[in-house]
């Protein structure tokens, strides 16, 4: 039989996005609208009811933003509008990168041609819907659109092999996802076809499957006294009214433990009861059953949109009791509500069933004529439908197995094709390997005649490039040599020839005045040749050290003060020498001797090339980095920025004319690096020349 369904779009909105407790409420509306028997009311409130997971719960401001954009689709489902909301719905997500209303988008599609019943567009967007909700792992639409929708479709189609084919493949890909809520999906969907086809027995047991998961689920689902219901409804038609009692029994104990319990749940725990009192013939328990469902539609108004309910129970109840005037009323205001097909096929047969019982054989005779029929046309569309279907079927298990043989030839002339290529390729790898074999055997001989010359090429190159660093370092040690010369030549011939010169004018021309001032120079001269030959000597040893120890505790100032008392004796008359000391008495680690003679050689530059001005000498401790920085600093001639680092080198001189070997500035950088620090100019000095000398500094 083929159902003609009608839902509103609230329904869609409620199924898709409404909280659990209102649940219930829709799936009764739907079931009043469909039809009136115990069997059909049971089986279109699964088909109808599509999973509350299909739109997850959202908890972002866009995602929030989205859902009500999804609202306002869904309350267009049936006008054509809705096609290009849903269009701009999905664009919004994919901006927003939101996979799961980018498929819901998708799935808006689907629900406008589903109430349209396009066959065709179903099962297109079906299809996508599912590789989209496969692709982002959203199984929840995955497994909405294939059992309450395309499942769903097949079933009001009057198609319930296509139903069940459908969800025996939805059941064992569910298993292979061990997907729970795809599984119970599954169970409910084939409970709902074998109602559909009056096997109570097969209901029964996928409605028990499907309790056992409901059961386990966190939170517990809400619909679960209505699968209680439908299974106590199906034990009992199949006579086992004792499981029927125990199942009901397992509902009463699930309400009893719930915070809250809906009256619409009371109806259906209280509509069991009454069918299982009615079969055993427990006239009291009947009564106070019927009583208390009259009771719940008088107190509740949230069970108005269930009157068919009430009507049901009281027809059941009065053919029990045998009220059949009652009962016919019933029957009438069950017709007047509900003008459908179904419902007048149960009419006629109720009517029978009721005359019957009053012994008006003749008026139960018409009715049960009329009733057969009515029911033999229904019967004979049914049959053709099935008839139909089934032949749909088989034609297409035959296209399968026909693509499936043709699938396997193309494999057979594929296999066919792979074995001459592979019997190609071995050939040609063979001819290959051989002659590979042949040039492996040439590279051999050709790689040992290399390694022969290429050894004797490195020993050629290693013998040059020994020659080339002899030579080198011959060339540098002469030209080290030749210039040393020269300045020692240079420097010892001046103070000689003023030591001979005025020596001889000592002995030509002795007076005591004069006497005083040859004496000077002489004195100084002798000065410059005793530095110049302790700088060579103090370049030999600073050669000769690895490093300087740093392990004497003295004043900082000491040091500075030594050198400031040594350079008193060549620094000019014109120039002011100047110590600051930063503080008045630091004791620290240091080696007061080599300190003392970096700053006299720095001092000994800047007085050489200072001829007015000042040559200051101070320091400053900065604890946080550890270390002491002195500074030499005059306001002489200064040092030209691109030669700064040159004069560090041995024998280095910027004036070849100036007195001095070149080896002052050399040896002192040589000490202060031993010592592990530093020498170097200041570049953002140019009043002159600044020098500064960091050591460590270690407090004492």
């Amino acid at each position: 039989m083929k159902l003609t369904i009608s839902i509103s779009v609230n329904y869609i909105i409620m199924m898709t996005h409404c909280p659990n407790t209102n649940k219930q409420k829709t799936t009764g509306w739907m079931k009043q609208r469909i039809s009136l028997t115990s069997r059909i009311l049971l089986s279109f409130f699964f088909l109808l009811s599509p999973s509350l997971n299909a739109v997850a719960d959202v908890s972002t401001e866009q995602d929030a933003a989205l859902r009500q954009y999804f609202y306002k689709c869904a309350s267009q489902l049936h006008s054509a509008d809705v096609l290009q909301m849903a269009d701009t719905l999905y664009n919004r997500a994919s901006q927003l990168g939101n996979k799961h209303f980018q498929v819901i988008a998708r799935s808006v599609v689907l629900d406008y041609y589903y109430f349209q019943g396009n066959k065709d567009k179903i099962l297109q967007l079906v299809d996508e819907v599912k590789r989209m909700s496969r692709e982002y792992n959203e199984l929840e639409s995955y497994y909405f659109v294939w059992g309450s929708r395309l499942i769903t479709f097949y079933l009001k189609s009057g198609l319930p092999n296509h139903a069940l084919l459908e969800a025996q493949n939805m059941l064992h890909e569910a298993q292979s996802d061990n997907y729970l809520l795809g599984i119970a999906e599954c169970y409910k969907a084939m409970a709902n076809i074998y109602l559909i086809q009056s096997n109570p027995e097969q209901a029964a047991l996928n409605f028990q499957k499907l309790i056992e998961i409901a059961e386990k689920e966190e939170p517990v689902d809400i619909n679960l006294p209505v699968y209680y219901y439908s299974l106590a409804e199906n034990q009992m038609q199949s006579g086992r009214l004792d499981e029927a009692g125990k199942t009901l029994n397992r509902a009463e104990t699930f309400l009893a433990n719930l915070d809250t319990v809906t009256a619409y749940q009371r109806l259906c725990l209280a509509q069991g009861f009454l069918r299982l009192y009615i079969k055993k013939g427990d006239a009291a328990r009947t009564k106070r059953t019927i009583d208390k469902i009259e009771q719940l539609f008088a107190t509740s108004e949230e069970l108005a949109i269930y009157s068919a309910y009430l009507r049901e129970s009281q027809l059941h109840y009065y053919m029990s009791v045998k009220e059949y005037d009652k009962a016919l009323a019933v029957i009438d205001s069950i017709r007047t509500n509900n003008p459908s097909s179904e419902s007048n096929l149960l009419t006629l047969n109720k009517k029978g069933d009721i005359y019957w019982e009053m012994n008006d054989r003749a008026a139960a005779a018409e009715y049960y004529r009329n009733y057969i029929y009515a029911n033999d046309s229904v019967r004979k569309l049914s049959m053709q439908k099935s008839a139909d279907e089934i032949a749909g079927l088989f034609n297409l298990r035959q296209l399968e197995h026909e693509k499936q043989q043709l699938l396997i030839d193309i494999q057979d002339r594929r296999l066919t094709t792979t074995y001459w290529a592979i019997g190609t390729l071995i050939g040609i790898l063979i001819i290959a390997a051989l002659f590979i074999i042949h040039i492996y055997r040439l590279n051999r001989q050709l790689k040992e005649s290399k390694q022969v010359v290429v050894r004797q090429n490195s020993e050629l190159l290693q013998s040059s490039e020994e020659l080339r660093k002899a030579r080198d370092r011959a060339e540098d040690a002469s030209q080290m040599k030749t210039q040393f010369i020269q300045n020692i030549t240079h420097e010892v011939r001046t103070p000689l020839n003023a030591i001979v010169g005025f020596s001889q004018v000592l002995v030509e021309f002795y007076q005591e005045s004069e006497t005083e001032e040859f004496a000077s120079l002489i004195t100084v001269n002798s000065s410059y040749l005793l530095r110049l030959f302790n700088d060579v000597l103090e370049l030999s040893n600073i050669d000769q050290i690895e490093h300087l120890l740093y392990d004497v505790v003295d004043n900082i100032n000491s040091s500075c003060n030594s050198a400031i008392d040594g350079a008193k004796s060549f620094v000019k008359s014109e120039v002011e020498l100047i110590f600051h000391p930063s503080e008045d008495e630091v004791r620290i680690y240091t080696n007061p001797s080599y300190v003392t003679l970096i700053l006299d050689y720095l001092l000994h530059n800047a007085a050489k090339f200072t001829q007015s001005g000042s040559i200051t000498l101070d320091y400053v401790i900065s604890p946080s980095e550890g270390v002491i920085r002195y500074s030499v600093t005059d306001t002489g001639i200064g040092i030209p920025v691109d030669q700064q680092k040159i004069v560090f080198e041995r024998f280095k001189k910027l004036d070849n004319f100036s007195q001095g070997s070149g080896l002052g500035l050399s040896i002192a950088c040589a000490m202060a690096t031993k010592l592990g620090g530093t020498l170097c100019i200041d570049a953002e000095y140019t009043a002159g020349c600044r020098f500064v000398l960091t050591l460590p500094f270690i407090p004492a």
